[in-house]
């Protein structure tokens, strides 16, 4: 699209907004002037407007208003369909009702299109899929399936794509339905619907009779087996009802389809919803929550139900005060049992009894906690998610993680299934290479979920009930910034990141008790800049500009054959001199790139993690005066990225040699100890160096009060230490090493860093150490300032770090 073709949709986007209930001859003549005096033109975009946001007709632009109600209607579903789009549910009273179009008839024409034209099925949005799925019982492999089938008839398939027809369901298979949902009567004409009746039995007779007759009645009030044939039969549908007052519970995710995220208003509400949603907000202060239409909320909510990624807590059904809530769950419970008896024997399903058992069970199993008591927030990014989706790790496992991933939050209701599949994790006693660091995530992230947990009254956290929930960064930045504080100032007391986190997926500046960034930049290659020019001391360093052109290699490079580049928003990477010149260039036509040389050939360096706050004391002294630590060789880093690089750093003191698991110390198994690198031995002289180090960094960048841990790199030349420098930093609780986790975790309780009094200090020291760090950046970026906290500069010029100071790189 060209600068002007793009300027012109913008410009007509803004006409939308502030002419939405204008009519053309209403327009001003500059506006008429900017759509080309095209009035044809205006309806389209006016039309796919109210469309695309699936406005009721009351609510639509004026000139739309000009057609009826179900002319209206009919243009909605032909758009909704054509875009792959979910059936509006919303507007089932005049879709279904009077249109007579049922969400299976609306999924059959759109599958069949998508079919007939060759598509992929990756074609169809995450939720569309699962609604396909549900009600076509056509999934990616049943996909797959019938266009091989109808492919494999060759001439006739080519000239008949109605063969296609022959392949797809002729009605809905078998789904879930909840005791509270309410059923409808679908109209038909008469001929048609006698036709169907002939066919049913007594009971499914006297079934549809009832919903005639009474109108619209809660699914438990007729026996399960009926009502699904009935159903399928296509003489009812269903609809979810979500009131102002319900309460919303989030299960892990069961047969969502990861296909593709389209551009499309209503699942992106669907997605903030499932990331906002907690078992303690009403619907209603949901939709205050996120700045949206309570109907509009309303329809969202009704739709993770009725796909099962959402349960309402029911009340007791207002029309049916004859019998107790739970007797009408167990009458129905009954039926389930006996319907899937017969189907199994009759039909050979597979469908487990105790899933459909959880169905009519979780809504009951959580109870209102009265005041809304504030939470603990531990916040991770994708990285986690693909750990723990990789590598089969639990069998359980996958689930979750798919959850923690499409969903983006975990909360503390859920964490006990999920630990309980974190348990069955164990590290292999072999060591398996990339694998491994898949096991230390898994297995450090349970330790650090019961740590948090079974602290609380340790922490002594202010207006907290203990409770830990976990939101994936990614997800809550899709969220507009207003909705995104509102929900973490609503319901968390503390929020605690892991380290390291992707600088992509972290943004959440100036934000008070937080326990990871505090600024994007603190993530971009400008942070070590500024850590090593506050400790006078770290790798020689170049940080080049986007668009610079570099003819040849700096000088300080020498023989070092692995150079370390860190792109804006990338992780860094090693490159080989002989090709660094080339790689550098191509780099910097996109983004300003930083150079480091660090010597990752060199077999003798070492690179280490340390935590903060440090404290010597934690490591133990052999007789020869040195002290043991696990060693990363820097030679087997070449090609890793961060998470690559993270791997256990220390070994464990004699009287601490064990694994927190639950708040409770127990020794570690074989296998654990199997994945710990080789040992390393530092001398009293290098961890006077670590000490200095850290005491400065701590001194420089206020870090009393907060906690993460230090990447140092240790500098060997003919066996004899050269240097100790820091190369990078990171706040937050790491995952990369049981030790370092530990020993993070153990700091926090020793000098209570959650309490009252460390929380607001730790808050000040981290407002201070950001406007230091922007006033630095202010003295080397293109702009003169920094407006906007989210955004991070690029430098205004090439930057050369020698070790010790910081000047014009000079070419």
């Amino acid at each position: 699209m060209s600068a002007s073709s793009s300027s012109s949709s913008s410009q007509q986007l803004e006409i939308i907004n502030e002419f939405i209930n204008c009519s053309w001859d209403d327009l001003p003549v500059d506006v008429k002037e900017v759509l080309g005096g095209n009035k044809n033109l205006f309806d389209r975009i006016l039309k796919d407007y109210a469309m695309e946001r699936q406005l009721p007709y009351e609510q639509a632009p004026v000139s739309l208003l000009l057609m009826n109600k179900k002319d209206y209607y009919l243009e909605m579903v032909e758009y909704l369909r054509n875009n792959l789009r979910l059936f509006p549910y919303q507007f089932s009273d005049v879709i279904i009702n009077e249109l007579g179009m049922l969400p299976f008839t609306f999924y059959s024409e759109m599958v069949y299109t998508i079919m007939k034209n060759e598509k992929s099925y990756d074609i169809l949005p995450n939720f569309t899929a699962a609604d396909v799925n549900r009600l076509l019982g056509i999934g990616r492999n049943q996909y797959i399936d019938i266009m091989n089938k109808v492919r494999s008839k060759k001439w006739t398939w080519r000239f008949n794509k109605g063969i296609l027809k022959e392949q797809l369901p002729v009605q809905p298979v078998d789904t879930k339905i909840d005791y509270w949902w309410i059923v409808d009567v679908f109209p038909m004409p008469q001929q048609e619907f006698l036709k169907i009746y002939n066919t049913l039995t007594t009971e499914e007779a006297i079934a549809i009779a009832m919903v005639k007759n009474e109108g619209k009645i809660l699914a438990c009030r007729i026996p399960y087996p009926e009502l699904l044939s009935i159903y399928r039969k296509g003489l009812v549908h269903f609809h979810v009802p979500i009131n102002s007052d319900d309460y919303i519970v989030i299960p892990p995710l069961k047969g969502f389809i990861m296909n593709r995220t389209p551009n499309d208003h209503f699942e992106k509400l669907l997605y903030d919803i499932l990331v906002t949603l907690d078992e303690r907000t009403t619907v209603s202060q949901l939709s205050k929550i996120l700045q949206v239409d309570e109907n509009m909320v309303k329809s969202a909510v009704s739709v993770c139900c009725r796909l099962g990624f959402a349960k309402k807590k029911v009340q007791k059904p207002k029309n049916m005060t004859d019998t107790s809530e739970d007797q009408y769950k167990n009458s129905w419970q009954l039926s389930i049992d006996e319907y899937h008896d017969e189907m199994m024997s009759n039909e050979g399903k597979n469908m487990s009894r105790s899933e459909n058992n959880s169905l009519l069970e979780f809504t009951s199993s959580f109870e209102n906690k009265g005041e809304k008591m504030k939470r603990i927030c531990f916040l991770f990014d994708s990285s986690l998610t693909a750990y723990l989706m990789m590598g089969n790790l639990a069998e359980g496992l996958k689930n979750h993680a798919v959850t923690l991933f499409e969903v983006g939050k975990m909360p503390d209701e859920l964490l006990d299934d999920f630990l309980k599949e974190l348990d069955k994790v164990v590290c292999p006693t072999d060591n398996e290479g990339e694998a491994i660091k898949y096991y230390t995530h898994a297995i450090a992230l349970r330790n650090t979920l019961r740590f948090l947990r079974q602290n609380s009254k340790e922490f002594g956290i202010v207006g907290s009930d203990g409770g830990v929930d976990m939101i994936r960064c990614e997800s809550l930045n899709n969220l507009d910034n207003g909705t995104k504080m509102r929900i973490l100032d609503m319901n968390y007391a503390i929020l605690i990141a892991t380290a390291p986190i992707a600088s992509r997926a972290i943004n959440l500046p100036n934000l008070p008790n937080f326990y990871g960034p505090p600024l994007p930049h603190v993530s971009s290659p400008w942070f070590k800049l500024y850590m090593y020019v506050s400790c006078e001391l770290g790798p020689s360093t170049v940080l080049f500009c986007r668009g610079q052109r570099i003819r040849k290699l700096p000088g300080m490079i020498g023989t070092n054959e692995k150079i370390m580049i860190s792109g804006w928003e990338q992780e860094p990477y090693a490159v080989h001199s002989r090709i660094l010149l080339q790689v550098l260039n191509e780099a910097l036509m996109t983004s300003p790139n930083m150079i480091q040389m660090i010597d990752e050939n060199s077999s003798e360096n070492q690179t280490f993690d340390v935590p903060f706050p440090f404290e010597r004391c934690n490591y133990h002294h052999h007789d020869n005066g040195s002290t043991s630590t696990q060693k990363r060789h820097a030679a087997s880093e070449n090609s890793s990225t961060d998470s690559q690089r993270e791997k256990p750093a220390f070994a464990l003191d004699d009287s601490q040699e064990e694994v927190l698991d639950g708040g409770v110390l127990k020794p570690p198994s074989e296998t654990v100890e199997a994945a710990v690198d080789e040992i390393v031995d530092l001398t009293e002289e290098d961890w006077d160096a670590v000490e200095k180090i850290m005491n400065k960094l701590t001194e420089k960048l206020h870090l009393e009060c907060s906690f993460g841990c230090v990447k140092l790199l240790k500098i060997v030349k003919n066996g004899v230490t050269q240097a100790i420098v820091p190369t990078d930093l990171h706040f937050g609780i790491p995952l990369s090493s049981y030790d370092i986790n530990k020993k993070v975790c153990d700091v926090v309780i020793k000098r209570s860093l959650f309490n009252e009094e460390n929380l607001k200090r730790h808050t000040q020291h981290m407002k201070q150490m950001c406007d230091e760090f922007l006033n630095f950046i202010q003295n080397y970026s293109e702009d003169s300032c920094i407006s906007d906290p989210s955004q991070v500069p690029y430098p205004s010029k090439a930057i050369y770090f020698n070790g010790k100071q910081i000047s014009p790189y000079r070419f």
